[in-house]
This record gives structure tokens, C-alpha cells and sequence, in this order.
């Protein structure tokens, strides 16, 4: 995965991210909201392109839906482990109950875990999220 610190003092300023989900609608909002931040693809075809496409563009920020045609957030966190993923991941849901649960899931596999984002959520709460982020880049999880 690429250098963060070697890519100059912007790195933080302007995390990048890739979404993880298979709703064409919420991947245009997060598009929309991320504008230049976003990098790589958006829909996969399986668990085994996410991996990939983790490992190939190195986000700092998985956005990732909970429920994915074929698997879920728990699987591709459990991918991510695996292959020393070390950037962060926001799970995001309309199952409100879900959310707590899937995120305690990646601390518990040693992912930096953002705070989740409960859909329907607003553009500012996702700008907040990467402010807080740029400024107090979380510590990888030991």
C-alpha cells in the first residue's frame, strides 16, 4: 500500500476513499459528497475484488454498506484483516440496529474503525467524518 507520508502534507488534508456498496443512488450521493476524494471502483463483482481494489489504491477510507448482493460488511472486513488493510472503514446502513454491532466486529479484527453513517444521513455528516479524520488521523488498532 502507498506511503501516505511520502505523497506530501496533503495526504491527510484530503483523504481518499472507495465505496463498498451495490446501491447506484447512495454511491452518486457519496460521490457527490467525496467530489476528488474518491478513488477506485465502487461496485464489485465479489469479496475478492474489493481485496484487490483495497490493495491496488490504498483508500484511508472504506465507506462500506452492510448489506452486499453476494456477501457483507462482515466478509469484506474479515478480507481486510487478512491482508493488513491499514486505512479506515465508516460502515453505513439504513439498519440502524446493525450498526454498532458490524463496527465492534472491525475493532474486534483490528481495523481502524470510523464512527458508522446511519442512512438516510446528510452531506455534512460525512464532511464532518473527514474533517475529523484529517485532523486526528485514528492510530492503527493493536
Amino acid at each position: 500500500m502507498q506511503d501516505k507520508t511520502t505523497a506530501g502534507d496533503d495526504a491527510h488534508d484530503h483523504p481518499t476513499c472507495m465505496v463498498v456498496d451495490d446501491d447506484p443512488a447512495l454511491v452518486q450521493t457519496l460521490q457527490v459528497i467525496l467530489k476528488n476524494r474518491r478513488i477506485g471502483p465502487s461496485a464489485f463483482a465479489g469479496l475478492d475484488d474489493v481485496v484487490a481494489a483495497c490493495r491496488r489504491n490504498a483508500p484511508d477510507i472504506v465507506f462500506l454498506d452492510i448489506a452486499l448482493s453476494g456477501f457483507d460488511a462482515v466478509d469484506v472486513i474479515q478480507a481486510l484483516a487478512r491482508h493488513g488493510y491499514g486505512g479506515a472503514v465508516v460502515v453505513v446502513s439504513g439498519l440502524q440496529s446493525l450498526l454498532h454491532q458490524v463496527t465492534r466486529v472491525g475493532e474486534h479484527n483490528g481495523l481502524v474503525m470510523l464512527p458508522p453513517l446511519a442512512k438516510p444521513f446528510r452531506a455534512h455528516q460525512v464532511e464532518q467524518l473527514l474533517r475529523d479524520f484529517a485532523q486526528h488521523p485514528p492510530a492503527p488498532v493493536a
